[in-house]
Formats: C-alpha cells, structure tokens, sequence
C-alpha cells in the first residue's frame, strides 16, 4: 500500500504510451468507468509487459477515489501469437503441399495426354514418310491420324494452360472453363461428353474457382470409378441455388 497508494502509474513502472493514457483518462471520464483496457508496457531488454487495466470509481473515508487493478496476460498473449504463427506455418505447409500435388497432376496430364499425342504424331508423320512413294491411300490415313492427335493435342494443351492461369477463369467465366475441361476429355478419352450450361453466373471469383475445382474433381472420380462410355455435366441456376 505504502508503495503504491498516492503515486501516478509511471512512478510505480507503468508507463503508457500518451494514446493509451489519452483513451483510458477519455474512456474513464465518459463512462465512470474502464473495464479491461489491453495495455502493452515497453520494457528495455525485455518482452513487453501486457495487462488489462480496469479502473473502478471507490469512496474512502468520504473521498472519491479510483481502484485501478492490472492483470498481468502477457503469457497468454505470448501463446497465442505463438498459437498464430503454428497455424499460420500449418496453412503455409498445406498450401505447399497442395500445390506439389497439382504440379504432380499436371505432370501426369502432360505425360498422359500432350507427350502421347506427340510420340503418336511422329509416329504418324514417320509412316506417311515411309509409304510416300507406294501406298497413298494409307498415306492418307496416317496423314488424318497425324491430324486428328494434333486436334487432341491442342485441345488438351489449352484446358492445362488454363489451369495454369488462375487469371484466365476470371477473363474467360466458369462456363468456358468447364467447356474446355469437356473438349479435351473428348479428345483425351474418346468418350461422348454431353455439356449443358446456363448464363454465366453472377458470383464471386473465389466461389467460380471453388465451382470449377468441385467439378474436376467430379469428372476425375467419374472417369476413375466408373469408366464411362457417356458423361452428362450439367451446370443450372436460379435465384435459390447453383
């Protein structure tokens, strides 16, 4: 008591900074009263010291006074930004690793699909070289066959560029995204692909991306688990539901 009682805070080793004083002195005279102020310490060569600063109107002995209790959180505000910064690392190491997958997915695609094409177009080109001189109708045959993996090929190589360019779903729509996802699934698999779609919807960006990741994914586990002979992807709207 002796230590304290008569004595403003910074000469007892509190000492706010002027906009903390400021909102507390303003705080108490508006209301009567401060509840649990957060207030943070600078201490020299130390963390800094937090306590939340209640200040509550008294009477002693006739005389106005102000009881002002500090609780000492500077340990809990140390866990959670410690807390913080492990959930922050854990979304860093999930964005990683989601995009390690997506790299990996790509590169599957490119090997199944693009590098095929090409290893079949120059097989095809090869072919037409060879029998030039002595079979022109199967020239003609390896010539629309060369044709028809360079179509495949095109068309596969665009919807794995788009993807590549998150950009290009916010340019392009979810509408076109999709198309292009079910051209090259004609191509890739030789399978009917029926693909009906509204307007492009009103909505934001990051649900469009979240629409077209569901729909990949959709497709993939289509094509995994039921080797389908038919696809219908359908994509409707209206005022209640998309």
């Amino acid at each position: 008591r002796s230590e304290m009682i008569g004595r403003v805070w910074n000469e007892v080793g509190f000492d706010p900074s002027p906009a903390d004083h400021e909102a507390i002195v303003q705080t108490y005279r508006s209301r009567g009263t401060v509840r649990d102020y957060e207030l943070q310490l600078e201490r020299p060569g130390q963390c800094p010291l937090v306590l939340l600063i209640s200040l509550i109107p008294i009477t002693i002995r006739e005389e106005a006074c102000v009881l002002a209790i500090a609780h000492d959180i500077t340990e809990r505000k140390q866990a959670e930004e410690a807390l913080r910064q492990t959930q922050s690392e854990l979304a860093r190491g999930i964005q990683e690793r989601s995009a390690l997958q997506e790299r990996q997915r790509l590169s599957r695609e490119l090997h199944d699909s693009v590098s095929q094409a090409l290893y079949g177009i120059s097989l095809g080109a090869h072919t037409a070289l060879t029998l030039f001189e002595s079979d022109r109708e199967k020239v003609l045959e390896a010539i629309n066959y060369v044709l028809t993996l360079a179509q495949a090929g095109l068309t596969e190589m665009r919807a794995l560029i788009f993807e590549l360019r998150p950009e290009s779903l916010k340019q392009e729509g979810l509408v076109s995204a999709i198309g292009k996802q079910t051209a090259a699934l004609r191509a890739r698999h030789g399978i009917d692909v029926n693909y009906h779609a509204c307007e492009e919807p009103d909505i934001a960006i990051e649900i469009k991306e979240s629409l077209y990741r569901i729909a990949l994914e959709a497709i993939q586990n289509a094509l995994k688990h039921a080797q389908p002979h038919r696809l219908d992807i359908v994509l409707c709207s209206d005022p209640d539901q998309l």
